[in-house]
């Protein structure tokens, strides 16, 4: 956690389109292999399709990274 980078497959709310620089604030087991959602204020959550990764991993999920 704190500085870690993580990869994570989810389905968006509508309207909510990641972008280089941004943040999620995760709500769940925060770590390798974790369930997470994450709540945006203005669109609702978006919800899981796979675990969360540590950037890195193996397997990688197919995950936008900000670093990319």
């Amino acid at each position: 956690m704190g500085d870690d980078d993580y990869s994570w497959d989810a389905t968006l709310p509508p309207g909510c389109v990641p972008y280089v620089g941004g943040f999620l604030e995760l709500r769940g087991d925060v770590r390798d292999g974790g369930w997470v959602m994450a709540g945006d204020p203005d669109h609702g959550f978006a919800y899981p399709r796979t675990t969360l990764r540590k950037w890195g991993a193996a397997p990688s999920t197919r995950s936008w990274h900000p670093a990319v």
